[in-house]
């Protein structure tokens, strides 16, 4: 069953100035980030960046399960990169997922997308660092 998976990074306040100050550093971090998530999902998955800190992840072929462990997964991994600029260390960040399934959660992609972010602000909501599956529909 297809499985939208919306990611968000957690970035704490002092590093977030830090990240507007020096939008390179940013994009520093995207691009590991970006790097990681297509080293971790499947040649049938797909992901994209949506948005600002904002990446997506379609699994076509995900289980309810399998969706919530890819997602714990990757949380996981992003808490752990070694995160630096300039050779100088940024500090952690974590992530925040929304996940949803179709059709459980959404009608079609457009809903299914909207389900993904609506779980999202509610990890966020729920105090960040976590993953959340949407109980929409």
């Amino acid at each position: 069953m297809p499985v939208a998976q919306y990611l968000h990074f957690d970035v704490p306040r002092p590093l977030n100035k830090f990240f507007y100050k020096y939008i390179r550093a940013a994009k520093s971090v995207e691009r590991l980030v970006a790097g990681l998530l297509k080293s971790h999902i499947r040649e049938s998955d797909m992901a994209c960046r949506y948005g600002g800190e904002e990446f997506m992840l379609i699994l076509p072929d995900a289980t309810p399960d399998g969706a919530r462990q890819r997602a714990e997964s990757i949380r996981i991994l992003i808490s752990g990169l070694d995160l630096k600029y300039n050779d100088q260390p940024l500090g952690t960040i974590t992530a925040s997922l929304g996940v949803a399934l179709f059709p459980q959660h959404a009608e079609n992609a457009e809903s299914l997308i909207h389900a993904s972010d609506e779980a999202l602000y509610e990890a966020k909501a729920a105090g960040r660092d976590r993953v959340i599956i949407s109980k929409t529909k």
